[in-house]
């Protein structure tokens, strides 16, 4: 029985680093790297998804980078073990995804503390060169001095934005990293014959219309950092209850969810009907266009 769990735990770690390498290519099949973890937990103790996220770790020390590895120890690994350790304790879904947001968001700053202060990389300055990339390609193409001026104006404007609402963004990372482990975690299990219905569902998502009311508010603060960073979390918050709205109304008329999931992954990646989405969410907190109160 022994030597079954410890193969089970090498099995998990391999598919665990598997969806890593993947991640590197594909960033959706990174944000779920942390699943196997988590069944692993249920399915045995939380004891051998930690020995299973440490053989992993190791694994990406060995074969593919040492940089790679700490990442993955500090967020892949730190996630999927509390995750699944929360999952192991029964805690309703709510709980677990809150749990879920707080350990992604630690392990962000953790990522950041580290890249900073120990490898002395400046994410910022990095990601200005990145950026900076684009003026030297359209400079390539004869664009004008104006041009390329307005174009560093924009990447440092950019940078400065980041610098000031980082926090915000990475809770932002933590809530989708959250939701979407919990989420493929939970259907995992449920096929695996363990039952882990969710207690809430993401098309009756819908916020209060306090949330409304402060996002007006930090519009007009949003030259102070604070607003800033409550500006960011809102748009956020009213940009999911828009999808959801969306989701809502793709079931209603087409009851088919993997067409409904795969509109609302165009959707989410179109830059346009990103705007609608935030407004239909706004909209929602003052209309109800799903009737949920009434429901």
């Amino acid at each position: 029985m022994q030597s079954k769990i410890i193969i089970e735990s090498v099995l998990f770690a391999m598919i665990t680093v598997m969806l890593v390498v993947l991640g590197l290519f594909l960033p959706f099949l990174g944000i779920i790297a942390p699943v196997p973890l988590i069944i692993l937990a249920v399915r045995r103790e939380s004891k051998f998804s930690i020995i299973a996220s440490i053989l992993a770790a190791f694994i990406l020390f060995i074969f593919i980078d040492p940089l790679i590895s700490l990442v993955f120890i500090l967020t892949i690994g730190f996630v999927g073990v509390v995750m699944g350790a929360a999952f192991e304790e029964g805690f309703s879904s709510r709980i677990i995804i809150v749990i879920g947001i707080i350990t992604s968001f630690i392990s962000i700053l953790l990522i950041l503390a580290t890249l900073t202060y120990i490898l002395n990389i400046d994410i910022f300055t990095e990601s200005k060169n990145i950026l900076q990339l684009s003026s030297e390609f359209y400079q390539q193409f004869g664009l004008s001095e104006e041009g390329l001026f307005n174009i560093d104006q924009v990447i440092n404007q950019t940078i400065n934005f980041l610098k000031e609402t980082y926090l915000a963004f990475s809770f932002c990372i933590a809530i989708i990293n959250s939701v979407f482990n919990y989420y493929f975690s939970s259907l995992t299990l449920n096929k695996l014959g363990y039952d882990y219905k969710p207690d809430f569902s993401f098309r009756s998502l819908r916020f209060s219309r306090i949330l409304a009311i402060i996002y007006i508010i930090s519009i007009i603060l949003f030259n102070n950092i604070i607003g800033k960073n409550i500006f960011v979390i809102i748009t956020f918050l009213l940009f999911m209850e828009g999808l959801s709205v969306l989701y809502y109304y793709f079931l209603k008329f087409r009851n088919r969810r993997l067409i409904a999931l795969i509109l609302l992954t165009i959707f989410f990646f179109t830059p346009m009907i990103n705007y609608l989405s935030l407004l239909i969410g706004f909209l929602d907190i003052w209309i109800d266009f799903r009737k949920l109160h009434k429901s």
